[in-house]
């Protein structure tokens, strides 16, 4: 009988497997046991799994993230280091894969810093409005007290300046008080001497040859009578 024959009639191969896998030399295992290295491999994962827990790393956090990733590919590597055949398309694997997650460690570790420093924001703008209010408190005291300072010597000046305003009016005011009784003393002086001077003058031998009839203006003594004339 042809092969191609064998195959076109129901159950064929059934003819083609031993009776009993005995038959075959091969010793078949229990159905739940594991392969050896497929134990090694998890109880490796356990202990690392074990050993990052007791680091006490939050489990929300970038750090616990990239620990797990560093958990599961050292498993993968020790994986890749009992082939020997697929090692090294495995390896070639994993270095494919290691470049994507080393990107997208580096795009998490950023996100995770963008968010603590949005998280850290409210504080910062909260502690930088605080230290302006009390740098412009500080600075509008300063001014404050300069102002107040200045307006004490302002005030000071304005306080002199009005002092010698009044002295200045006493003295302006006494100076006329002085001028004036100066001046009617001068004028009583001047109403003595014109007196004195007339009754001199009434007194004197000039004034009878004055009053003498027929005395001509062009005689002796005639100005004299005239002066008198016109002082009296």
């Amino acid at each position: 009988m042809a092969l191609p024959d064998l195959f076109k009639k129901p159950s064929s191969l059934a003819s083609l497997r031993p009776a009993n896998i005995q038959q075959l030399g091969i010793k078949q295992e229990a159905t739940d046991e594991k392969p050896q290295l497929l134990q090694r491999l998890e109880a490796c994962l356990h202990q690392a799994k074990h050993a990052a827990a007791s680091l006490q790393v939050h489990s929300n956090s970038w750090g616990a993230a990239k620990l797990d990733v560093d958990v599961y590919r050292q498993v993968f590597h020790m994986f890749i280091a009992s082939m020997t055949t697929y090692r090294p398309l495995l390896l070639r694997i994993q270095q494919a894969y290691d470049v994507a997650l080393q990107d997208a460690a580096g795009s998490a570790y950023d996100y995770v810093h963008l968010q603590t420093e949005l998280s850290m924001m409210p504080q910062r703008h909260a502690e930088a409005v605080a230290a302006a209010r009390a740098e412009a408190s500080a600075r509008a005291a300063a001014m404050q007290d300069e102002l107040q300072h200045k307006l004490q010597e302002l005030q000071q000046q304005a306080d002199q300046a009005e002092a010698e305003c009044v002295q200045i009016d006493e003295q302006l005011h006494y100076f006329q008080k002085h001028i004036l009784q100066a001046r009617r003393e001068l004028d009583q002086i001047d109403t003595a001497n014109r007196r004195g001077y007339k009754e001199l003058l009434d007194n004197s031998s000039w004034h009878l040859l004055a009053q003498l009839p027929g005395l001509s203006s062009n005689a002796p003594g005639s100005h004299v009578g005239k002066a008198y004339r016109m002082s009296s």
